[in-house]
């Protein structure tokens, strides 16, 4: 073995030597800070600098625990009340188009020409901070992280949303809404960037249905006018969409 060869094998098991001892080092733990508040979480659980956003995304959807399969699509927001989400099968035929615009909530199915369509209790997506706290709340630290509670009076006795975080971190883990006792919809989320979930699981009804996002485009020129389904010949209330909670509109 030449003397060139033999110094670029030595360096290269130098490399690996020291890749291996590094990764043997602890990581250093983050701490939660020493005083947590409602206001301190919910930093981490708004869009904050996010004004818009557009992404592609992968979604895996289950209806009833059954897999019925990954399509590809696309995901469009602005604040503080528009949202479209748009699956393809092959070629790019669009199965779905749902769309959330100023609390009212629409399905489009084209293969069904039907339009699924409905008002929702919540007129934002993501609530504005100081009206969030303006409503009775309660913060509680469990075994699974801490649970923080809204409530719409000061009875408490059913919550109208959680939020959940984790314990050491305090990251935002996901987000319950309740109708009454009945929890209708739940969102766990996997990975974020920033506070920006990009891996995350919604759960109403019978649905289950896992989100992908990537390429990531923040704050985008949006006009309103992209938001908006196509036409169908059929239009009917949200709660006759299969597998829907009974509990919607």
């Amino acid at each position: 073995m030449n003397s060139k060869l033999k110094k670029f094998y030595t360096g290269l098991l130098v490399v690996l030597i020291c890749s291996a001892v590094l990764s043997c080092v602890p990581k250093k733990e983050i701490k939660r800070p020493s005083i947590v508040t409602p206001e301190l979480l919910l930093q981490r659980a708004t869009l904050k600098g996010i004004s818009s956003l557009k992404a592609s995304l992968q979604v895996k959807v289950y209806n009833d625990g059954d897999y019925l399969g990954v399509y590809p699509g696309s995901l469009i927001y602005k604040q503080p009340d528009l949202l479209k989400l748009s699956l393809y099968a092959p070629f790019g035929i669009t199965v779905m188009e749902f769309l959330y615009k100023k609390g009212e909530i629409q399905i489009y199915i084209p293969a069904k020409d039907t339009l699924y369509r409905g008002d929702v209790s919540f007129r934002r997506l993501l609530p504005d901070e100081k009206k969030l706290l303006s409503l009775p709340h309660q913060l509680k630290n469990t075994k699974s992280g801490y649970l923080l509670s809204f409530y719409n009076t000061d009875e408490k006795i059913y919550p109208k949303a959680i939020y959940i975080f984790s314990e050491n971190t305090i990251q935002w883990k996901g987000l319950e809404l309740y109708r009454g006792d009945k929890k209708v919809l739940k969102i766990g989320i996997n990975e974020l960037q920033e506070n920006l979930p990009t891996d995350f699981e919604v759960v109403t009804g019978r649905f289950r249905v896992r989100l992908f996002l990537k390429d990531i485009v923040i704050n985008p020129e949006l006009k309103d006018s992209l938001f908006h389904t196509g036409k169908a010949s059929w239009v009917l209330p949200l709660r006759s969409f299969g597998g829907w909670h009974k509990e919607w509109p």
